[in-house]
């Protein structure tokens, strides 16, 4: 039977349904996480690949419309079947929408090739770390450093906790801003806030959970973790600064995978790095997580006077 794209408009909890369970590990697919996104004005899209009538792969995408242009953002592109339908489809449809910007992410997907396309503007290539729950012992896959820390924090009474309600998400929200700033006086180039509102909302609508280790009432580290069927994604997290000495952040990371594991979760995500960032790639893998090779890729379909005319309107904003 031939493989055909569709691209459905405002999909149903139903067909999100059937989505994520093609990937039950993936919380970039789940109805939560789409209600979630499209509270900041944009518009949720499923991407579907089927053959007489069964999905074959499936993703979500959400379509964001400017004055010059429309931008539709795949998060977490799907493992494909071979063949070039679902990247035919997926063009033909932006281009009879008017899509003028088609982004690619990879957050949550498997190891997968972001083909070469017309229009292509940028590529990068990234890391994730996956840390495998099913049957794996957590504490004999630390390396020797982060079972050192753990003990320390465990000596010096931290305690994590599940935490819930705006307060919460604030704490949250300026810990993991710390810690961007804290890398970026290290010398990181990173061009982003965390916004709390965008947090608030996963947590509102459950699609994630915030895990916090404090001590003496003190939240030192904090993970915001993106829930799905079966498994985990860190969106964001942080240390504060005192938490350092204590291995708040090693301790929390470490008790996190441990209660996902009791609630048979399979997978927790600890989130990417780009392959710069040496040190944090060395932190995540000395958990026992495996690394993904991955790529973010985004082009430009619109004409090229759309294109010369944002141009120039991003160099007078800048």
């Amino acid at each position: 039977m031939p493989v055909e794209f569709r691209a459905v408009t405002e999909p149903s909890r139903d067909l999100f349904e059937q989505i994520s369970a093609l990937a039950p590990e993936n919380p970039f697919y789940t109805s939560s996480y789409v209600e979630s996104v499209r509270l900041s004005g944009v518009e949720p899209f499923a991407l579907l690949l089927e053959s007489d009538g069964k999905i074959l792969s499936a993703c979500t995408a959400f379509l964001k419309s400017g004055r010059l242009n429309r931008r539709l953002e795949i998060t977490s592109l799907p493992a494909l079947p071979e063949g070039t339908e679902f990247w035919k489809g997926l063009i033909d449809f932006c281009r009879a929408s008017e899509i003028s910007i088609l982004q690619i992410e990879t957050f949550g997907s498997s190891e997968t090739v972001i083909p070469e396309l017309d229009g292509e503007t940028s590529r990068i290539s990234r890391y994730e770390f996956q840390l495998d729950l099913d049957g794996t012992d957590l504490w004999h896959a630390l390396n020797r450093r982060n079972r050192r820390s753990i003990k320390k924090a465990t000596e010096a009474g931290l305690e994590l906790r599940r935490a819930v309600g705006p307060d919460a998400c604030q704490i949250h929200v300026s810990i993991a801003n710390s810690s961007l700033g804290r890398r970026r006086r290290r010398g990181e180039e990173i061009g982003y806030e965390i916004k709390e509102d965008a947090a608030l909302a996963f947590i509102q609508n459950r699609a994630g959970e915030i895990y916090q280790a404090s001590l003496n009432g003190e939240v030192l580290s904090s993970i915001l973790v993106l829930i799905g069927a079966t498994g985990a994604y860190a969106q964001t997290s942080g240390t504060r600064d005192e938490g350092l000495e204590y291995g708040a952040s090693q301790f929390l990371w470490y008790e996190t995978a441990r209660l996902l594991q009791n609630e048979a979760m399979t997978i927790l995500n600890m989130g990417g790095t780009d392959k710069d960032s040496l040190g944090l790639q060395e932190f995540k893998a000395g958990f026992g997580a495996r690394r993904l090779e991955l790529e973010a890729a985004e082009f430009y379909l619109g004409t090229p006077i759309r294109k010369a005319i944002g141009a120039i309107v991003d160099r007078l904003r800048s």
